[in-house]
């Protein structure tokens, strides 16, 4: 038996994750490459591999999937995105046919864990599972690369090894792509699901999209949309496969500070007036099903003031101009009166606040992290077991992100695994947070 280092990596990253319109498609797109890399590591120690990177010994979602949990019984600590794309591991095969047939065959065990994901999201809406099949196979490439290990020479071996890769990443995969009609309005490239709809009928295919608006999905899809299996399966996946709600809305993020400040003020535990417009306007909202599936952030989730469980578009007055408009065309449940009501009690609720408050903030900022010179700093290391320690470092990094974002602070981390990752904040807390996680990369990594 011969010990080799193989280095598993697949893609697309940044089109896949970056090809979102709500926050639930964007956790999605980088969820769904955790679970693949957790797919591929279990599958690696199943068959007798030792993992170097990324460190998965205290992984929850690793470990549920070693264990075979159904993703619908997953906890919800399991859906936080923290693997990155790439494994690194010792394997032993007699020789390299019987190595390449042992990571062939994870890739296609993986392959068919993703199309379970998506094909389950097409069945629900359409009842077939056909278009999901023919996406996946499509959408994501799997390279892996390898070299004879040399337990004396690590850093050799590594640096061999990520050649290979280079190259082989460089031979690049020309599949022939056979999309009919229309195309998805998400991502311009794949078919949209259509159930029984003609691929080349328009007009069929937006009644089918607007049949499915009016029903349960109707504050999870536009009614002008047109989705694929992937695209569809990213908005549905928290929804469909994990029996989850969603994640923070962009405009949820961005009051998520200030009304947290607000819901302090407005403490209608001390004072029976607060307790009154505080529940009118909470009252209001709900009866104009304006905060349907609205999710709060991690820190305001906590507590059981009214305020947190309202959509952010609530909190500003500019969005009832299109709360409006929408509820003249029948887009929305609610009605015109229902809206202005709304509207009304939200400003009878200004009135309470001191002038600093008066104007719930707009804009959140997107955090994109990468540790630089990682790959360098890598090829530095003389043994296996300083890279594996600094894959512990690492992971212990993306655990402190996790729980300072959530717990000390209003923000989302959509994704954050090895090095890199994405994090939503409000405007107000992104200086303090984008100084807080870069000490504790000092601190906590030895690089």
């Amino acid at each position: 038996m011969k010990t080799y280092l193989i280095i598993f990596q697949f893609g697309p990253v940044q089109d896949f994750i970056q090809t979102a319109r709500r926050t639930d498609d964007y956790w999605a797109g980088s969820f769904t490459l955790s679970y693949a890399t957790a797919q591929v590591i279990a599958l690696l120690e199943a068959r007798g591999g030792t993992i170097v990177f990324p460190n998965a010994a205290n992984n929850d979602l690793v470990e549920a999937v070693r264990n075979s949990i159904p993703e619908e019984k997953f906890p919800s600590e399991l859906l936080q995105p923290s693997l990155p794309n790439r494994v690194a591991a010792l394997v032993k095969a007699e020789d390299v046919k019987s190595l390449k047939i042992k990571l062939e065959g994870i890739k296609i065990i993986v392959l068919g864990k993703l199309f379970s994901l998506f094909s389950k999201v097409e069945n629900q809406l359409t009842g077939s599972q056909s278009i999901a099949s023919k996406q996946i196979e499509d959408l994501f490439e799997f390279f892996y690369a390898f070299v004879t290990y040399d337990h004396e020479n690590h850093e050799v071996s590594l640096c061999s090894a990520e050649e290979n890769l280079a190259a082989r990443k460089n031979i690049r995969d020309f599949k022939p792509y056979c999309q009919l009609g229309f195309k998805c309005t998400q991502c311009g490239i794949r078919e949209p699901l259509r159930g029984n709809a003609s691929p080349e009928k328009l007009k069929e295919i937006q009644n089918y999209w607007k049949n499915l608006c009016i029903n349960e999905y109707s504050y999870r899809f536009k009614d002008n949309e047109r989705l694929c299996a992937i695209c569809a399966g990213k908005r549905l996946l928290r929804k469909i496969c994990f029996d989850r709600k969603g994640i923070p809305s962009t405009s949820t993020i961005a009051i998520s500070a200030w009304v947290s400040q607000v819901a302090a003020l407005l403490n209608f535990a001390d004072k029976k007036t607060h307790y009154d417009i505080v529940n009118d306007f909470s009252s209001a909202v709900q009866k104009a099903e304006l905060s349907n599936e609205m999710t709060p952030v991690p820190r305001n989730g906590v507590t059981t003031h009214p305020l947190y469980n309202i959509e952010g578009d609530c909190f500003i007055d500019d969005t009832y101009d299109r709360f409006e408009k929408e509820a003249e065309k029948k887009e929305i449940k609610a009605t015109v009166e229902d809206i202005k009501m709304v509207r009304a009690r939200l400003k009878k609720m200004f009135e309470f606040l001191p002038d600093n408050l008066k104007k719930p903030p707009k804009y959140y900022a997107i955090m994109a992290f990468d540790g630089d010179s990682i790959g360098p700093y890598l090829k530095t290391l003389k043994t296996i077991e300083e890279h594996m320690n600094f894959s512990q470092q690492l992971a212990g990094f993306t655990k402190t992100v996790y729980q300072t974002v959530h717990q000390e602070f209003h923000g989302y981390v959509i994704y954050y695994g090895g090095d890199e990752g994405i994090v939503l904040v409000p405007l107000s807390e992104a200086i303090e947070v984008m100084d807080k996680l870069r000490k504790d990369f000092n601190r906590i990594t030895v690089c």
